[in-house]
């Protein structure tokens, strides 16, 4: 997906419009949130987590609860992984849950925060 400014997204593939959905949206997000993602496979990886955000977005009313839970898992999975969490063996989930049990919001927050 390339964003052409007032054209909005398209695939280079098909030149198409691309519609954000919100779950997109916010794994886009999410990702910009990670930095640079060109080490190793996890630009690639972050490629896979936007089409699965995707998938989810465009999942019909009537879809299947097993489809959408599956996709949801691989999202969530994928994610972990571009954050550096092992799922197989745990290796990171403690820093994974520590930042979680932060509850810093944004740089005002962070001075706050740190003060308490």
């Amino acid at each position: 997906m390339v964003d052409l400014g007032d054209l909005g997204p398209c695939d280079l593939g098909t030149g198409k419009e691309i519609k954000v959905g919100t779950i997109e949206a916010s794994v886009q997000t999410d990702l910009d949130r990670l930095g640079k993602l060109d080490t190793g496979v996890r630009g690639s990886m972050a490629q896979v987590a936007l089409k699965l955000a995707r998938a989810l977005d465009n999942q019909p009313d009537d879809a299947g609860p097993t489809t959408t839970a599956r996709l949801a898992q691989e999202l969530r999975t994928t994610l972990l992984a571009l954050m550096g969490v092992n799922t197989k063996d745990g290796t990171g989930l403690r820093e994974l849950f520590d930042l979680l049990s932060r509850p810093v919001r944004d740089a005002a927050d962070a001075g706050t925060q740190e003060s308490r």
